[in-house]
């Protein structure tokens, strides 16, 4: 581990940032939008959830290299369950510190119910072709790319 002191501050730098887990709810007949995501990210991990799996089922690397991609096909009226999937996937990211990100794929908007139970970093967005670019965009947003894993402290 390498420190530098900046005027009475020590910093530490911890090595690589670990990659994120981005959990992805996908309603659509073969999660046809979080497949044509998963080719648009360079190193991904992608795991596709059984309707009644769990999460305890998945079993994610504990130091994955690259981008965790998790696709629930859950429908827009398992809302709750949703929210609850996401959330015991987030607890597992940052139990190894890893940066997590939910995202609830919508067919029918006008359902929304408790998208606020989602927590942060979390975007709800209606089921439209090229959804997968816009998704992409929004997770790189600010030019800056979930996926580039260069040392920050360069």
């Amino acid at each position: 581990m390498m420190s530098k002191t900046n005027k009475n501050k020590s910093t530490s730098h911890l090595g690589m940032p670990k990659a994120p887990w981005v959990y992805v709810n996908d309603p659509t007949p073969d999660s046809l939008y979080a497949r044509k995501l998963a080719s648009l990210i360079p190193d991904v991990l992608h795991f596709i959830l059984h309707p009644a799996a769990s999460t305890a089922s998945v079993e994610i690397p504990k130091k994955p290299k690259s981008l965790v991609l998790i696709t629930d096909p859950k429908t827009d009226h398992d809302q709750c369950r949703k929210i609850q999937t996401a959330t015991e996937f987030k607890e597992q990211a940052i139990k190894i510190g890893a940066n997590f990100a939910s995202i609830n794929i919508m067919m029918d908007m006008s359902n929304v119910r408790d998208i606020d139970n989602f927590g942060t970093n979390h975007l709800n967005i209606a089921g439209a072709p090229g959804i997968s670019d816009r998704i992409y965009k929004w997770l790189c947003k600010n030019n800056r790319s979930p996926f580039d894993r260069k040392d920050s402290a360069n």
